[in-house]
């Protein structure tokens, strides 16, 4: 226990740049096995075993000290790679721990006759020891500081991964907002010439929906339930435009309304479903927006009356909803993310499942 205490504090003193709990365990490792070999070493050469235990004791203590300090110097440098005059330094820092080794056995030897070992009259053995012990704790030290600098290479390009995407999607949320202000400052337009009054109601609407953009500018993911109250908002705007032609439903299970998506991810679906969307026989375009949970999986579904291929032709517009709202749920849910537009029947359905917790 007394060497285990003393392995802690001297450890713990030395304040090597150790950088988690896997190294500080090894360097432990390290103390306590240079005290075993050191007993393993010294006390079958004395007669009493107490008398060996203590003076190993103390002669490991010393060792132990010189090998943090040599870590340290090791530690400091710049380089992480064995070379020459590394490997020279191990050798004169070995040549000098071991003068400092014999001068106090032998020192103790006088003061306390009882002390004296076989080594103590061989000095190239302990030279050989611990320059042993110095090479290998020193090339320990080399590869610590190899694996530090990678770990800490690793770490900085995920850093700089994560700077860039978070710059991206701050560049897509701006794209989106102008683009959906664009498209309702036109509708507008059209309105204020032959319907004022809906012109100003639509106004109002666009502002309560510019509202609900400037407080959430600074957030990326919100629940369920906030992004379907957002898009009700936006079908009021709708609503002015088309009247009694538009006819929208919006339905999500209350286990997930709860669950966070990014923000502005609903509503480039529905504004798809909207400008590409075809009339039935009675002029009524009808789009659904239902989300649902199955499992991790969160399931959104925006369906509306229309055909892919006439959708596919050439018309004005730029997709900018579309191509925004995919480039973001890449960021967001990187391969845990699917969005599919497809025929089925009469109408067509944007199916986009999303696994798991947005990122």
């Amino acid at each position: 226990m007394f060497v285990i205490a003393v392995s802690c504090v001297m450890v713990e003193a030395m304040k090597l740049p150790i950088v988690d709990a896997n190294t500080r365990r090894l360097i432990l490792f390290c103390i306590l096995f240079t005290y075993l070999m050191g007993f393993m070493a010294r006390v079958p050469t004395y007669d009493d075993v107490w008398v060996g235990a203590a003076f190993s004791l103390g002669m490991d203590t010393l060792l132990v000290l010189l090998i943090l300090g040599f870590l340290w110097i090791i530690m400091s440098l710049e380089t992480d790679e064995i070379s020459v005059p590394t490997l020279l330094m191990m050798v004169a820092a070995a040549a000098a721990g071991t003068g400092l080794l014999l001068l106090v056995g032998n020192a103790a030897r006088l003061v306390v006759p009882a002390v004296s070992n076989s080594f103590q009259s061989r000095p190239f053995l302990v030279f050989v020891y611990v320059t042993l012990l110095f090479g290998l704790y020193g090339m320990a030290a080399l590869w610590m500081k190899s694996q530090m600098k990678a770990a800490q290479a690793a770490v900085n390009a995920a850093d700089a991964e994560r700077a860039a995407a978070m710059s991206e999607l701050r560049r897509l949320r701006m794209q989106l907002d102008p683009h959906f202000l664009f498209n309702s400052l036109n509708t507008a337009l059209v309105e204020v010439v032959h319907r004022p009054k809906r012109a100003v109601l639509m106004v109002r609407e666009l502002s309560e929906y510019l509202r609900y953009s400037l407080d959430t500018a600074d957030i990326h993911f919100v629940p369920v339930a906030a992004e379907l109250a957002m898009v009700r908002c936006f079908l009021r705007v709708q609503n002015i435009r088309f009247g009694a032609k538009l006819n929208a439903s919006l339905k999500a299970e209350n286990a997930v309304k709860q669950r966070l998506v990014p923000c502005f991810m609903l509503q480039p679906l529905v504004e798809n479903a909207i400008k590409y969307g075809i009339p039935d026989d009675r002029d009524v375009l009808k789009i659904s927006l239902d989300v649902t949970g199955v499992g991790e999986d969160l399931v959104v579904t925006v369906t509306n009356g229309g055909s892919l291929c006439l959708s596919d032709r050439p018309r004005q517009g730029t997709k900018t909803g579309l191509n925004n709202l995919r480039a973001r749920l890449a960021l967001h849910y990187p391969e845990r993310h699917a969005f599919e537009i497809k025929q089925v029947g009469e109408t067509v359905c944007a199916t986009c499942v999303l696994t798991g917790q947005p990122c």
